[in-house]
């Protein structure tokens, strides 16, 4: 209330004509008192409460990072979780920086209904044209899976744009095969297009590190850009 007073009568005038205010007579209209129309004062009110409005509108309205607790399977499925509740376009799935290695047989399965980003903390990835690398890896994702399912199934929506980027997967000698690829870039039924960029996959022989499929009828369009593949070792 104390903003609505400040904002709508001026020290000078308004508040003169406030202290000279009589009370209504039935049937009168005390607007040529306050110094302007009842209509006039309720519009300024309208407009103020308006601005306000804006000023203070939920954040729920924008984009949101949601930061993953850790790169085992179980944080990242929570951050995307999170994500799923009030999903935005332009959303940021941030798993930080650490090592961790995925065990067991059950495939990281994460479904966005906007166009969203997995993000890590940073790879190796190559240069233009692949004549060298830059970077370290700081998110490091190792495959020790007992089984042969993809190890993490990402799915776009129809008419969206997804992106992952900024992650490191090792296999090493030990590493089982899988028939999936370590990450499995997939789209709904419809258009969808994906970005792969800045990655580091060490991978064993006959495995896949990237695969790229489609759902039903759907299929996957996009780019794949400034990666780096070598042979797994240790």
């Amino acid at each position: 209330m104390v903003l609505f007073q400040l904002s709508l009568f001026s020290p000078k005038s308004s508040c003169s004509r406030l202290a000279g205010a009589r009370a209504q007579a039935p049937g009168e209209n005390l607007g040529p008192v306050l110094g302007g129309t009842t209509a006039a004062f309720i519009t300024k009110g309208l407009v103020l409460v308006i601005l306000v409005t804006a000023l203070y509108a939920p954040a729920s309205l924008a984009q949101r990072t949601y930061t993953a607790a850790g790169c085992s399977q179980a944080q990242i499925q929570a951050a995307v979780n999170a994500e799923l509740v009030a999903p935005m376009d332009g959303d940021i799935i941030s798993i930080p920086a650490g090592s961790c290695t995925w065990t067991g047989n059950t495939t990281l399965i994460t479904s966005f209904t906007k166009s969203v980003t997995v993000q890590g903390a940073g790879a190796i990835s190559a240069t233009a044209g692949g004549a060298s690398t830059i970077g370290i890896d700081n998110t490091i994702i190792t495959d020790h899976f007992s089984g042969t399912p993809t190890r993490w199934l990402l799915t776009c929506a129809v008419g969206k744009t997804c992106r992952v980027t900024g992650i490191a997967f090792y296999q090493d000698t030990t590493s089982v095969s899988e028939n999936g690829g370590i990450i499995l870039i997939n789209g709904a039924t419809g258009s969808t297009t994906w970005r792969v960029d800045h990655i580091h996959v060490k991978i064993k022989s006959g495995n896949t590190g990237v695969y790229v499929g489609g759902s039903g009828s759907g299929w996957v369009g996009g780019v794949a850009d400034h990666n780096f593949f070598e042979p797994a070792t240790g």
